[in-house]
């Protein structure tokens, strides 16, 4: 190989290892607000911000007990699903019918502080949906009310799911992260 050649070749490569350094050097610019480090590293930066009970959630009646199967996610403040420690309370309303239409009453409530220890919380994770799956046993007239034709008597159309999620926020304090879903037959 020429003398020449050598150099063009050397120059080639300088000038690509500095264009390396000089990028690698530069900070990328951080989305979003939250607590800073003195080093300038966010603290908990994929922290969860939200929950919502994902349309997966139905009702099971194949079995000797009706089930209500759960799934939630849970995001972060841009939006991608992170895992999250907390207690999960979960709520059934029914509507009611007769003198007092349009109000609902509390069905069954469920606590689950399960989700606070990360083995039992890494289990209930479904990683093909992203969502945490979490079976609920459901009362009695749940099959019923499924398989009727949504008359009066059977306690309008809709259940009502409330969850709440009660987890650490990015600051370290206690965050309570909601969600509504309807139920249908």
């Amino acid at each position: 190989m020429s003398a020449r050649r050598l150099f063009q070749c050397g120059v080639i490569l300088g000038a690509a290892t500095a264009l390396v350094v000089v990028g690698c050097g530069q900070e990328r610019p951080q989305a979003g607000s939250g607590p800073v480090l003195a080093g300038g590293s966010s603290i908990a930066p994929f922290a969860p911000a939200s929950v919502r009970v994902h349309p997966l959630t139905h009702i099971d009646t194949s079995g000797p007990a009706p089930i209500i199967v759960l799934h939630f996610e849970a995001r972060d403040r841009y939006g991608d699903t992170v895992k999250a420690l907390g207690l999960l309370q979960v709520e059934l309303l029914r509507q009611e019918g007769g003198l007092s239409p349009g109000i609902e009453s509390l069905q069954r409530s469920w606590e689950l502080r399960g989700m606070l220890e990360a083995d039992e919380n890494a289990a209930r994770f479904d990683i093909a949906t992203r969502t945490y799956r979490v079976p609920l046993s459901g009362p009695d007239w749940l099959k019923s009310w499924r398989e009727s034709d949504g008359g009066e008597d059977a306690g309008g159309e809709f259940l009502r799911l409330r969850l709440v999620y009660e987890t650490t926020a990015a600051d370290g304090g206690r965050l309570y992260l909601d969600d509504e879903y309807l139920l249908g037959r």
